[in-house]
């Protein structure tokens, strides 16, 4: 099994999304096809993870198209997540056993991060937030 701390997936994060600005927002949402490779690359055991991080991105999707009025500096988190999952260096390489068991748990703390954006998305689509919020 993989072996991180819960401080090690919070600096991962924070790292990823600490310097994150509306163009930098604007550019994730723009990177469709780059961000769902990467979401369709996590395994089936990473099912609410992939869940997460799709509803991340189409919330940043969402929100640099004005189809919600959330403001750039509360998707950092989202962002720095989906940064995460491109990002090569990573606390535990995804080609190893479990290697992304620390990606879904970046994603997961970046969807509690977001947990009060999660819900103004969610509430607007007429989704549950408690489907994405554990």
């Amino acid at each position: 099994m993989a072996k991180f701390t819960p401080a090690q997936i919070e600096s991962a994060l924070n790292a990823k999304s600490e310097r994150l600005g509306p163009e930098d927002i604007k550019r994730i949402a723009r990177s469709g096809d780059a961000v769902l490779k990467m979401l369709n690359e996590f395994p089936e055991s990473f099912a609410q993870a992939k869940k997460q991080g799709s509803l991340l991105f189409d919330l940043i999707k969402a929100s640099a198209n004005g189809k919600v009025d959330v403001l750039p500096d509360n998707l950092k988190y989202a962002a720095g997540a989906l940064i995460y999952l491109g990002d090569a260096l990573d606390i535990v390489p995804d080609d190893q056993a479990e290697g992304y068991a620390d990606d879904a748990a970046v994603v997961t703390l970046a969807t509690e991060k977001s947990a009060a954006s999660v819900r103004v998305y969610c509430e607007s689509m007429g989704l549950a937030p408690a489907d994405y919020l554990d």
